[in-house]
């Protein structure tokens, strides 16, 4: 037996979407001091950063303070025991390890973040968006720099990290400052640089 049964099938067509056209990543807060807002929220980890180096600069100093002078150690003028200026020394090679650390850290990240922004304009210009690669690519010729937000931080960490008198202080023999001091070592060369 036979039957003749007729089925339609229906295919849906797909409706046609309207563009879908982003605005751009870096166009907003373009015209302030600051740079581009976007850009200025990927630096606060780099300003956070510095922060602690500056935090770090001072502990330093003031460490030393009390190392060379042990009249500035609180508590009194008393000379500073083994046991204290150990102690003291530890505390400045923890010191420039946050410097040096942090320092390195700025560099890459705002490195990064700079390539990154720099593909992806590229990659947006590709697809037919050039608004981003003219903020990053031809802005600097009008003295709009795109990546203020990203460069100042590491130019104040490398203020921070090559300060003449942090310098001098890590580069000396802590031993000679106060003979309590075991190592006879430079700070500079007991602490390490990280690469990324």
């Amino acid at each position: 037996m036979s039957r003749n049964s007729k089925t339609t099938t229906v295919k849906p067509q797909l409706e046609q979407l309207e563009e879908r056209s982003l605005p751009s990543f870096l166009i907003n807060g373009l015209f302030t001091a600051q740079g581009p807002t976007n850009v200025q929220n990927l630096a606060t980890p780099l300003n956070n950063m510095v922060k602690d180096m500056q935090s770090a600069q001072t502990d330093l100093n003031a460490q030393f303070a009390i190392l060379n002078n042990p009249a500035n150690k609180p508590g009194g003028a008393t000379p500073l025991g083994f046991n204290q200026a150990e102690q003291v020394a530890g505390k400045m090679i923890a010191d420039w390890q946050r410097i040096v650390t942090d320092n390195a850290a700025i560099t890459a990240v705002s490195n990064a973040d700079q390539a990154f922004i720099r593909q992806a304009a590229i990659a947006e210009f590709g697809e037919g968006d050039q608004t981003d690669a003219v903020i990053v690519f031809l802005t600097p010729l009008f003295k709009l720099n795109t990546f203020t937000a990203l460069t100042t931080p590491v130019t104040q960490a490398n203020t921070i990290a090559t300060d003449p008198t942090l310098l001098s202080i890590v580069g000396m023999n802590l031993n000679s400052v106060n003979t309590f001091v075991d190592s006879t070592a430079p700070i500079t060369s007991v602490t390490v640089v990280p690469t990324f």
